[in-house]
């Protein structure tokens, strides 16, 4: 054989002789006695088949593709794969940029890289897809991707990552309601909620067939008692502790801040009284808006682009309280003291005098029609929906459609339902001002259904965290309960209680395995509501394992899990010095008696979390404290730099970066962590009101809970 004379054989013919040789050569039952002239000994062999075999000769005659194969058991090799790589621009020390190929081979890229390789090669012919799986930690970095989609045909190098400063998408995915008084329903069947008890107008979105999250649209009211929208989308407000109507002005897809229309109903002796007015507030097809107050309905007339001066078109009420009109231009008024309902005949060139369209109500405080000309009726102390029907031109007798709301029986002598709407489907809108919800009585084209709350929450959430599959639980200190907003498809739903009657919660967090675990101010040990088979089973004492419920000795107004399943608590005691303890787990059990890791001065604990590397962070005072974890214990605690503010809820990433609840000034401030240290605070968010929790999703999102939402602030 002459090998000098194979060496200038085209590349893949030299790669089969080679095989060929190998076989030949290798092979235990071949004997080569010796060398022949110009040829490899058998040890240069060896050497140079394992390299043949393992690069399946590809890579010869000079190219640029070094692809791989395999040699499978009948000599043969597998198919060719190529890798996917590229570029990372912007990322700088951040961590946590995670890369998918159709979905999945996540792809961890370490900080200060600008490159990656996603780690698995594909089959040439294959379809690829490169996108951001989990976005850098911190929140304030955004990555994306460029060229990542194409056929496989050779290693792959042109992909871009690029990363750049951004601010948070920040959207409310649960609220709950002070005290809803009136309901509208605009065009689009999105639902306007005059929120009494902070002041505010709700808005519950709908789209697609369902509803989402409430949202603020317009506040800084005082005792808003009525709601009402126009044909543009504007709303407007009886702003009855300001002695005004106002609009909250809709253009171009959002709501802009609030302006008066007209004020002034009120005489001096009536405010010296401390009367309030108006009381309710509708919009004709013309644009006037029309609003009762005291014993009058006043117009409001619309002209040019302008309002007017507030005109009287009846008077002699005894207490109006709700207003709708018709397409005809009519006014309908429910009077909650004479117990009946009005119709105010519009006559074209002015109005007529009130007619008594029903009588025989319990307080009827809210009224509306819907498109067939049918009246609506909030039947309050008698906790029911009435409707009395237009047929034929005229009125007939009213009619219960709906009654006993939520868990309130039919004839309590408590307010109830003081509000409601109808949209273009008939279908009819309660505000529940003692449930803090807003139902709906659905209309399937001939009877109405089972009520069905729309919105819904917490009316008073005292602790929050979230779980490995970011459903989020709420204590609800005035219902005394557990709330699980469950999150599914891309979206969280309706608000649920998974334990009831729980006494004075004041915290609460998730381990990793799901358990929810709560302190209540009333006792001195901790509640566990195991998860266990997909559903809550019934609260108990969190236990030892012989059973014995574990005495902390004090409450623990802030709680924390670490990945271990050990617990972290601010131990209030009522004495000086609060110590921070852990109560470790191990075998399946917590362990008691508590550790101290640290006792800290005296103030009151916000907030308490803790890191991947068993970091404890703590606020007492409005000051944030760093825990140090090392060599097993924890060091003396160290000041962080948050600025000034009223921090009421703790948070932190798998990066280390640590964000607090600032009530004060209604934001979010992070501290990021970088090489070692932390760095200038940052403002997140914004329009919060009163934030005081925080909780770090698992697919880095941070869930941030105020006085009147539970908010995602992500990427």
């Amino acid at each position: 054989m002459n090998y000098r004379a194979e060496r200038t054989a085209p590349a893949d013919t030299r790669y089969h002789i080679m095989r060929r040789q190998c076989r030949e050569q290798l092979d235990p039952g071949v004997l080569v006695s010796k060398s022949l002239p110009g040829s490899p000994s058998r040890r240069e062999f060896a050497i140079v088949c394992s390299l043949v075999l393992t690069l399946g000769g590809c890579g010869g005659g000079g190219g640029s593709s070094a692809a791989s194969s395999s040699s499978d058991s009948s000599g043969g090799s597998s198919p060719t794969t190529y890798s996917l790589s590229g570029r990372i621009s912007g990322l700088g020390a951040a961590s946590g940029l995670v890369l998918l190929n159709n979905g999945g081979d996540a792809t961890t890229v370490a900080a200060n890289s600008t490159g990656f390789t996603m780690k698995t090669p594909v089959a040439a012919g294959s379809v690829y897809a490169i996108t951001v799986g989990s976005q850098p930690y911190g929140l304030t970095l955004a990555c994306s991707v460029s060229g990542g989609g194409g056929t496989v045909s050779g290693n792959v190098t042109s992909i871009a990552v690029s990363c750049s400063n951004a601010t948070p998408t920040q959207k409310a995915i649960a609220g709950y309601f002070a005290n809803p008084l009136d309901v509208a329903v605009d065009a689009s069947g999105d639902v306007f909620v005059a929120d009494n008890g902070d002041n505010s107008i709700r808005e519950i979105p709908y789209s697609g067939g369902s509803y989402g999250a409430p949202i603020t649209v317009g506040s800084g009211f005082s005792f808003p008692y009525a709601v009402a929208t126009d044909a543009n989308g504007n709303v407007f407000v009886a702003d009855a502790g300001h002695d005004s109507v106002k609009e909250i002005p809709y253009n171009g897809g959002s709501y802009g801040a609030p302006l008066t229309v007209a004020s002034g109903f009120l005489t001096p002796t009536q405010i010296l009284q401390g009367d309030l007015c108006p009381t309710g507030v509708a919009v004709s097809p013309s644009g006037s808006v029309f609003a009762v107050c005291g014993s009058a309905l006043d117009e409001i007339p619309f002209s040019g682009g302008s309002y007017g001066a507030p005109i009287t078109v009846a008077s002699s009420f005894s207490f109006p309280r709700g207003v709708a009109l018709d397409a005809k231009g009519n006014v309908f008024v429910a009077d909650a003291s004479a117990n009946a309902v009005y119709e105010v005949p519009s006559t074209g060139s002015g109005y007529g005098a009130p007619i008594t369209l029903a009588s025989g109500f319990n307080y009827p405080e809210g009224v509306a029609l819907d498109a067939a000309g049918n009246v609506f009726v909030s039947d309050t102390l008698n906790q029911a929906l009435k409707e009395i029907p237009l047929s034929d031109g005229s009125y007939g007798a009213p009619i219960t459609v709906a009654s006993a709301f939520g868990n309130n029986p039919s004839g309590s002598p408590l307010p109830g339902i003081a509000g409601l709407a109808a949209d273009t489907k008939s279908n009819v809108f309660v505000a529940d001002e003692r449930d803090n919800a807003v139902w709906e009585v659905p209309f399937n084209g001939s009877a109405y259904g089972t009520p069905l709350a729309v919105g819904s929450g917490i009316s008073m959430p005292a602790g929050f965290a979230v779980d490995a599959n970011d459903n989020l639980f709420v204590a609800d200190a005035t219902s005394m309960s557990m709330r699980e907003i469950p999150y599914s498809g891309g979206a969280y739903h309706t608000a649920i209680t998974v334990a009831p009657l729980l006494a004075d919660l004041i915290s609460v967090t998730v381990t990793p395995n799901g358990n929810v675990i709560a302190a209540e101010s009333t006792s001195v040990a901790l509640t566990e509501i195991p998860f266990s088979g997909g559903v809550y089973l019934v609260p108990g004492p969190l236990s030892d394992r012989y059973g014995n419920p574990i005495d902390l000795y004090g409450e623990a107004p802030c709680l924390a899990a670490d990945a271990n399943d050990n617990l972290f608590f601010l131990l209030d005691t009522g004495m000086n010095d609060p110590p921070v303890q852990k109560l470790p787990f191990s075998a399946g059990y917590y362990q008691s008696p508590a550790q101290t890791i640290a006792t800290m001065g005296i103030g009151s604990c916000s907030g308490i979390a803790v890191d991947s590397n068993q970091n404890v962070f703590v606020t007492i005072n409005d000051v944030v404290y760093e825990l140090p974890f090392s060599s097993g214990s924890y060091g003396a605690a160290i000041t962080l730099n948050a600025g000034s503010g009223e921090f009421r809820g703790m948070a932190v990433d798998a990066n280390g970066d640590v964000f607090v609840a600032d009530s004060t000034h209604d934001v979010v401030t992070e501290l990021p962590f970088t090489n070692g240290s932390y760095g200038t605070p940052i403002t997140l968010g914004s329009g919060f009101n009163g934030p005081f929790s925080l909780a770090m999703g698992h697919h880095g999102q941070l869930f941030v809970a105020d006085q009147e939402n539970i908010w995602q602030l992500g990427p």
